[in-house]
């Protein structure tokens, strides 16, 4: 797994094959709604609605709203912080086995 920069810098990577996109909610100056608002509206290889690939959000809040709209966007799944990493590869395991099943 190789890591990318967050948010604007990340759509660079665009036309880049990957099989999981780890996205934190709270980045700036692009938060992770909003980046996966971008990838939904079209022209990036990214594109989670044309490509499926997973989306699995991180986030250290309490606030549940967020990830109720994560969901909504199509996210695959979420972890809160701390986690360990153990249960990071579970929850890409999880969101690859989704995508197999679609």
């Amino acid at each position: 797994m190789k890591p990318h920069l967050a948010g604007r810098h990340s759509l660079k990577f665009s036309k880049k094959h990957v099989d999981v996109i780890l996205c934190d909610i709270n980045m700036n100056p692009m938060s992770g709604l909003e980046f996966m608002r971008t990838l939904l509206s079209g022209g990036y290889r990214f594109n989670t609605a044309r490509t499926r690939t997973p989306v699995v959000f991180m986030t250290g809040s309490q606030e549940i709203w967020p990830l109720k709209e994560a969901k909504k966007l199509g996210a695959s799944g979420y972890v809160l912080k701390p986690f360990s990493q153990q249960e990071m590869r579970d929850r890409f395991v999880a969101a690859l086995r989704k995508k197999k099943r679609s």
